[in-house]
């Protein structure tokens, strides 16, 4: 079983894209650069699994994060990547975990242990690419969180990719609400039979109401925006229509434009993490770089 099977458009050396008649940013690795990844584990449980995982993804992952620490669990280990080498930041690993599992009610559990590796093949293998994906994405929300708004799909719909809102528009407010529409990009992650990564960018809009003092936000559906737009007696369904719509020149400039100045993104996205090394008790630096292909259409 293979985690991503590649079709439509080559590309190159018979390799297959697997986006038709979509416009989009691509980037890639060279050959063989995923061929193995290594990143670290370390054992945590979950018993209790509808409790456990939903605290894991709302309260650990956001945490483990804002320390620097890229995550996602599988199996009962916690993978995860290091986003600097100060040997602090084990130390704080620890105390996070031992802080979050403290608080789990027994739905998780977990004894420290030093982290060891594991080695991670994207293409051959459907968990490996899952684990792999997870840890790129968490690395996007890391680094980007404080330039745009990052919305990640649910679970169930983490395939379609992550989604970056960069910009908002106010376009109405009710006692309770204030309605935006959003535009930013939508990011997708593939690998190929020659062990490239792929990441894919587009554009996407989104109109949200938001209840700053509750700190919600939701999207709005089309069927939403046009009950809504009733409701309220403004053309919100309409205005959303002004934003989405893109013919595919001014597609492709919307998208260049967000890349570099809102996410200075050139030619090249570099990805940098540190794993450790319990037998050399080092950090080793991890650098993977996709580089601009071109527009496809």
């Amino acid at each position: 079983m293979r985690a991503r099977t590649m079709s439509s458009n080559h590309v190159s050396s018979g390799e297959k894209l697997s986006r038709p008649g979509i416009l989009f940013y691509t980037f890639l690795t060279d050959e063989k650069a995923l061929e193995k990844l290594r990143v670290n584990a370390i054992p945590l449980s979950v018993h209790k699994p509808e409790k456990g995982y939903p605290l894991i993804f709302r309260d650990l992952l956001p945490s483990l994060r804002l320390i620097g620490i890229d995550a996602f669990p599988h199996n009962n280990l916690l993978y995860f990547m290091f986003g600097n080498n100060q040997e602090s930041i084990i130390n704080t690993l620890r105390i996070t975990l031992d802080r979050f599992c403290t608080n789990s009610e027994d739905a998780l559990t977990y004894t420290w242990r030093t982290p060891s590796l594991e080695e991670l093949i994207p293409y051959d293998n459907p968990s490996h690419f899952i684990i792999t994906r997870s840890l790129l994405y968490s690395y996007f929300k890391r680094t980007w969180q404080t330039k745009g708004r990052i919305i990640l799909l649910r679970r169930a719909m983490v395939r379609e990719g992550l989604r970056v809102y960069l910009t908002c528009k106010d376009v109405a407010s009710s006692s309770e609400y204030n309605y935006r529409i959003c535009t930013g990009l939508r990011i997708l992650f593939e690998v190929t039979p020659k062990h490239r990564g792929y990441l894919w960018f587009d554009i996407i809009t989104q109109a949200f109401e938001e209840n700053e003092i509750m700190g919600k936000t939701k999207p709005l559906s089309h069927r939403e925006m046009k009950t809504l737009g009733k409701r309220l007696s403004i053309n919100l369904y309409e205005k959303y229509l002004q934003e989405a719509r893109m013919n595919p020149r001014d597609r492709a400039e919307k998208i260049n434009d967000l890349l570099k100045n809102y996410l200075n993104i050139g030619n090249v996205i570099s990805i940098n993490g540190y794993i450790y090394d319990p037998l050399g008790n080092r950090f080793e630096e991890i650098t993977l770089k996709f580089k601009k292909l071109h527009d496809i259409s």
